[in-house]
C-alpha cells in the first residue's frame, strides 16, 4: 500500500478529496507538498495566490475551501504517515485558521461594495485608516493546537488609532457587517465543506454582547464584571490576525483579571466547583468503549486541559513564565518550576498526544465535529489504521484504556473531592 492508498484507507473524507481533484494528488505527491511544513508566511502567500484578484464573494468562498482542502490532505497526510508530530499538526491547522482570518480580512477590507452597502462605502473609505481591528483567538486556536475539525473561538475588537479621534455612529455598524462576512467566509457551507466554524458566543456579555466591542469596554467588562470561567478562557487568549498590537494592549490590559498575585479562597473555591461539574459530567466507558468521549470522558482531553489550566490559575500570579496558552507548553513550564513531578508531566503529555490523535482522526474520518469513538466496526477500523495499530481494534482499546486511567487518576490526586480532603 503506498503512502496516497493509506491516506484513503484511513479517511473517507480525505479519500473523497483525493478522489475529487486531480490536482490535488499532483500537488500532494508529484510535487512534493507532502514532505512540506509550511510556514506561516508560506500558507499566507498561498492562500494570496490561490485568491488573485477575487470576482466576487462567491467565488472567494470557493478559494478558500480549495485551500483548506489542499492543506487538509497534506497535513493529515504527514501526521498519519509519521513525518509530522502533534505539535506540528495542530500548529499546521492552527496556522491555516489564522491565515485564512487575516487574507478573509483583508481582502474583505478592500472590497466594501459586498458587504458595507452604497450607502456605507464612502463612509468606511473615510474612516478604515483611523479604526483598528483584532480578531482574538480562544481555545485551541489560542493555543496553537487546534483540531481538523473544530469551532473557531474568537472576539473582535476594535480602537481608534487618533486618542482624540471620534468615531462616528456608523463605525460600530460597519465593523459589524464586516465581521459578519468573515464569519461567512470561514463558516458557511459551499460544495458541501466548510473551513471552520465560528463560534463567537465566549465574547464579552456573550450572545447579548456587542459583536464587535470596543478595547475599552471588553476590558471593563473583565476587570469589574468577569467571571472565573473567563479567567480560565482568557488563559489561551491572543491575536490572531488584524491589528495584533492591539490585541497584546488588551492581554495587557486585562492580566491583572487573569493572573491574580494572591489567590483568594473564594477563587479556589470557584476552581474547585469547576472541576467538580467536570467529574459530574464525565462519562464513564460503556463496555468495548462503544461512543466513548475523548474529550469529555472520564480520563479525557478535557481532565488534562483543566489540570493544566487551574494550576496557571493558581500559580500564574507568581510566576510570569506559566502564561502560556499551549497545553504541551504548559505543562513543561509546570515541570520546570517543579510544580508537578517529571514523571507526571512524561505521563499527561504522552496521554494528551495520543488522545489528540485519536479525536484527529475520528473527526477527519467524515470531516465531522464529533470527540466519539465510531459505532461501526468498518470506521472503528480504519481508526485503528489511522492510528498506527494496522486496523486491530483491541489493541487500540487498550492504550486507549490506559492513557484514561492515567490521566484521570493524576486529575483525582491534584484534585480530589471536598470530602475526600484532609486538611
Amino acid at each position: 500500500m503506498n503512502e496516497i492508498e493509506r491516506i484513503e484507507a484511513s479517511s473517507q473524507y480525505l479519500a473523497t478529496l483525493i478522489r475529487r481533484s486531480h490536482d490535488s494528488v499532483d500537488w500532494l505527491w508529484n510535487r512534493k507538498n507532502l514532505y512540506r511544513r509550511y510556514p506561516l508566511t508560506g500558507l499566507y502567500k498561498d492562500l494570496l495566490d490561490a485568491c488573485g484578484e477575487p470576482e466576487s464573494f462567491s467565488h472567494l468562498l470557493a478559494c478558500f475551501r480549495e485551500f483548506k482542502q489542499r492543506h487538509f490532505l497534506r497535513i493529515g497526510g504527514r501526521d498519519l504517515l509519521g513525518l509530522a508530530s502533534l505539535e506540528e499538526s495542530t500548529s499546521q491547522v492552527s496556522d491555516l485558521a489564522c491565515v485564512a482570518l487575516q487574507v478573509g480580512l483583508e481582502i474583505l477590507m478592500a472590497h466594501p461594495q459586498w458587504w458595507a452597502g452604497d450607502e456605507g462605502i464612502a463612509t468606511w473609505l473615510q474612516l478604515r485608516d483611523d479604526l483598528q481591528l483584532t480578531v482574538m483567538g480562544l481555545g485551541k486556536l489560542g493555543g496553537q493546537e487546534l483540531n481538523y475539525v473544530s469551532d473557531v473561538d474568537l472576539i473582535f475588537l476594535y480602537a481608534s488609532r487618533h486618542r482624540d479621534g471620534l468615531l462616528v455612529a456608523e463605525a460600530p455598524v460597519l465593523l459589524n457587517r464586516l465581521c459578519q462576512w468573515l464569519i461567512r467566509l470561514l463558516s458557511d457551507r459551499t460544495g458541501g465543506d466548510r473551513v471552520f466554524e465560528v463560534d463567537m458566543r465566549l465574547r464579552p456579555q456573550g450572545k447579548d454582547g456587542p459583536l464587535v466591542p470596543s478595547l475599552a469596554a471588553a476590558a471593563d467588562h473583565y476587570l469589574h464584571h468577569g467571571h472565573p470561567w473567563e479567567r480560565q478562557m482568557l488563559l489561551k487568549a491572543r491575536p490572531v490576525a488584524g491589528d495584533r498590537a492591539l490585541g497584546m494592549a488588551f492581554l495587557q490590559e486585562v492580566r491583572p483579571f487573569v493572573f491574580r498575585r494572591f489567590l483568594d479562597f473564594q477563587a479556589l473555591d470557584e476552581l474547585r466547583a469547576m472541576r467538580d461539574r467536570i467529574l459530574a459530567e464525565a462519562v464513564r466507558p460503556s463496555k468495548g468503549w462503544q461512543q466513548f468521549d475523548v474529550k469529555l470522558g472520564v480520563g479525557g482531553i478535557r481532565e488534562i486541559e483543566f489540570l493544566v489550566q487551574s494550576m496557571q490559575l493558581v500559580y500564574g500570579g507568581r510566576h510570569p513564565e506559566l502564561d502560556e496558552a499551549n497545553t504541551l507548553r504548559g505543562l513543561e513550564r509546570l515541570k520546570e518550576l517543579n510544580l508537578l513531578p517529571a514523571s507526571v508531566v512524561e505521563e499527561l503529555e504522552d496521554s494528551y498526544r495520543f488522545l489528540r490523535r485519536v479525536e484527529h482522526w475520528v473527526q477527519l474520518d467524515q470531516n465531522r465535529q464529533t470527540q466519539k469513538l465510531p459505532q461501526s466496526q468498518e470506521a472503528r477500523g480504519r481508526l485503528s489504521l489511522a492510528l498506527g495499530f494496522d486496523g486491530d481494534e483491541q489493541e487500540f482499546l487498550n492504550r486507549l484504556e490506559i492513557c484514561c486511567t492515567t490521566v484521570h487518576g493524576h486529575f483525582m490526586a491534584l484534585f480530589q473531592p471536598e470530602e475526600e480532603r484532609t486538611d
